[in-house]
């Protein structure tokens, strides 16, 4: 399968909940929960890799600043 988003973060439910997030927008993500489980997860996959804090908020034209 080929994935938009690898979410990589050591709290299972919120990498679960911001996969579920995405799928609302169409966006294919997985997630692991360690950076050796990322490292394994990279190596298995065959696509460019795009590494960017900034990519989800282009993507879903999202502004996660809090103003004010």
């Amino acid at each position: 399968m080929k994935y938009d988003c690898l979410i990589v973060d050591d709290e299972q439910v919120l990498a679960e909940t911001t996969c579920e997030y995405l799928k609302m927008f169409d966006v294919h993500s997985a997630y692991v929960t360690s950076g050796a489980d990322c490292l394994k997860f990279l190596k298995n996959m065959n696509q460019t890799i795009y590494c960017c804090n900034k990519l989800i908020e282009k993507l879903l034209n999202i502004n996660w600043k809090k103003e004010g």
